[in-house]
């Protein structure tokens, strides 16, 4: 299982926005705050099995996603 965290409002999120030219406004409606996206990841790792979700990769929220 792998877990993305999603775009963060965090340093790393502000320097990938800077990237492509991302306004506050912007950042502000595409991005999820850290206590979000902690909390999220938090639960999912909580109520992971490995023949459930083995092999897989899984948004913050706990929906997969292809690779």
């Amino acid at each position: 299982m792998a877990l993305a965290s999603c775009q963060v409002l965090n340093e790393l999120g502000d320097f990938g926005a800077d990237a492509f030219n991302g306004d506050a406004e912007t950042r502000g409606k595409l991005m999820i705050g850290v206590e979000e996206s902690c909390d999220g990841i938090c639960k999912v790792v909580g109520e992971t099995a490995k023949e459930k979700r083995g092999g897989k990769l899984l948004l913050y929220f706990g929906e997969t996603t292809p690779w």
